[in-house]
Parts: C-alpha cells; structure tokens; sequence
C-alpha cells in the first residue's frame, strides 16, 4: 500500500502523535499538545512541534484558530486511516461539524446555494447524499476514510490534492451511474434551453 507521505521521513512520530492528539482532544494550541507528549525537554520539543503542525498546515491536515491547531477533513480521515482500532474522535469535532453544518444549510437556503461541477449544477445537500458519507455520524466517517485509503492505494497522494478534489473524487466514486446519467441530462437541458 501507498503510505500517506507525512506518516514517514524523520517527522514521522511527531505528525502521528500531534494528528492523533488533536483528534482525541479537540483544538489545542502547540503547547497543550506538547504537555500531552512524555517527553523531558519540552522547549525542544515544542519547536520541532511547531515545525511540524506548520507542515501539516501547508499540506492541508490542519489549520489554526486563535492559536488553537484544528484539524481539517484530511487530518481526520489521515487520522482513522492510520488508527490499528479505530476509535471515536472527541465529541468536540462532532460538535464543530454540526455548527458548520447548520450555516452550509442555512446558506444553501438563503441563496439556493449549489456547486457547479463541469458546468453541472448540483445541490448542497445531493452532495452529502450521493457521496453516502453523510457526516453526521462516526460510523460513516470510518467508511469514508475506508473509500480515501482505496483511492491512496490506487495512487492518489493525500499529501498533495486538495480536500475539495478529494471530496469530489469521493463523490463521483459513489454516485451510481443513474444519478450521474441525470445530472448530463439536466445539464443539456440547461443548454439547450440558454441557461449555460
């Protein structure tokens, strides 16, 4: 199997023990996961700390708020890819999701919010529908981590695409091919009728 590139080299247990920290206790800033981390010289540790989570920014696993480090869709699914059992994250990211869910919903609401793929549009909510990894619930978060490891496997660098690529080739690998037939069949439509 193709590894995730951040799980190897000399950063290796660092990116491990700061994603894995995170993911069983929520947003923390640099020096809460340093404490959580047994290890004698702290000051060291905190600055090959800092080293690292910058990477792991730069490669879109996590992002910081207010000097708290959160992880991001990739961090996540990074996370229960590597976990031998997996385990339940802390409450807190579900919490996190479900407020950011409710202002997708209220944005797609207030202004019919869709994506436009290819010129394709497709509502907010089919997205989460057809990708049949509704987020709501742990259990699908396995099974999506399951389909991004099938997809590294097949060659796909999780260090490098970007979530947004990453969750469309996710939603395309699971919308069956009657989902996909109608989106082309309402997009000539659009055509035919001057919409596009």
């Amino acid at each position: 199997m193709n590894t995730i590139g951040i799980f190897q080299g000399k950063q290796k247990t660092h990116n491990i023990q700061a994603l894995t920290i995170l993911f069983d206790n929520g947003p923390l800033s640099v020096w809460e996961i340093t404490r959580k981390i047994q290890e004698t010289n702290r000051h060291s540790l905190h600055a090959t700390l800092n080293k690292s989570l910058r990477l792991l920014e730069k490669k879109g696993y996590i992002h910081r708020e207010n000097r708290k480090w959160i992880l991001d869709l990739k961090g996540l699914i990074a996370v229960l890819i590597i976990q031998p059992k997996t385990k339940m994250w802390n409450a807190k990211w579900k919490a996190r999701f479900d407020e950011h869910a409710k202002i997708i919903e209220k944005c797609s609401k207030e202004m019919n919010a869709k994506i436009i793929l290819k010129g394709v549009e497709i509502n907010t909510s089919k997205v989460l529908k057809w990708s049949g990894k509704c987020a709501d619930e742990f259990d699908n978060w396995v099974n999506l981590a399951k389909t991004v490891k099938t997809l590294i496997e097949n060659g796909i660098n999780l260090d490098r695409i970007k979530q947004e690529a990453l969750m469309g080739l996710v939603i395309l690998q699971n919308a069956n091919y009657q989902e996909l037939a109608t989106l082309y069949e309402q997009n000539n439509e659009r055509k035919a009728n001057g919409e596009l």
